[in-house]
């Protein structure tokens, strides 16, 4: 997935909704001292960061804007803090139509919100399930009496679909080839949805590395350290995350 681009709603100095698009190659964030730059590129890292850690998450508390604060906690409130407009590659896309089918997914361009509690939510996704259940027909012969059936979708598409099960009386092994679409962990309105985001889309997100001047790297490292996860210092963090985006192997370069 590529970002194209972000809207930061409320963060930190930012207090009302900044659009701001990404070129294919090099954007350059250009500003007076307290402007937000700073602010845009942590609210991106938080929305996956590279490496677990503490300090990359939203936190209403550290990163809301102080003045509205107040107003949000008393209304009780889980506020989107930025929303990334992302485009799906072409290989993504085959990936996953080689699983639910072709014309199934009805947008390659996904725009994700990050709330305040760190939970996201995928706001123009278009899955076509009916469309869904005709590939399926057609692919798994066994099941076509049952998804003949699935005429609807709702969040208890799974019990439906069992329920169906029962009466034709299918064997358990073409039964699995199916029953994981309807799984719907997330009770969705729409399980397809639900079943892309899960199995798929949260793991074609980019993760982000972000650091500073506060997180120059030190002149000396202990591998040992960065190896059993001591990070006691902020620059051994970037330290470590640097050695994981190169894919080096940490044994191999201690030998």
């Amino acid at each position: 997935m590529i970002l194209k681009e972000v809207i930061i709603h409320k963060y930190k100095s930012i207090e009302q909704d900044q659009k701001i698009p990404l070129e294919k190659d090099v954007t350059i964030l250009v500003g007076m001292n307290e402007a937000g730059k700073t602010a845009v590129l942590e609210s991106i890292a938080k929305t996956k960061y590279f490496t677990d850690d503490e300090s990359f998450v939203f936190e209403k508390s550290h990163d809301y804007p102080r003045l509205e604060k107040k107003e949000s906690d008393k209304q009780g409130d889980d506020p989107k803090a930025i929303t990334c407009i992302y485009e799906l590659t072409e290989d993504e896309i085959k990936t996953i139509e080689s699983d639910v089918g072709k014309n199934v997914l009805k947008n390659k361009t996904i725009s994700i919100s990050s709330n305040y509690s760190n939970k996201k939510s995928y706001n123009n996704l278009d899955c076509n399930y009916q469309e869904f259940l005709k590939n399926i027909k057609s692919s798994q012969k066994e099941l076509k009496n049952i998804i003949s059936k699935m005429k609807d979708f709702s969040k208890e598409s799974k019990t439906q679909f069992m329920g169906i099960v029962k009466e034709e009386k299918l064997d358990d092994s073409i039964v699995k080839k199916v029953s994981k679409y309807f799984e719907n962990q997330d009770k969705w309105e729409n399980p397809i949805q639900e079943y892309i985001v899960r199995v798929y889309l949260s793991k074609f997100i980019p993760k982000y590395l972000y650091y500073d001047e506060y997180y120059v790297l030190p002149s000396r490292i202990s591998l040992e350290k960065l190896k059993d996860e001591r990070l006691e210092q902020e620059e051994l963090k970037t330290a470590k995350a640097l050695i994981d985006l190169a894919d080096i192997n940490m044994q191999d370069l201690m030998k």
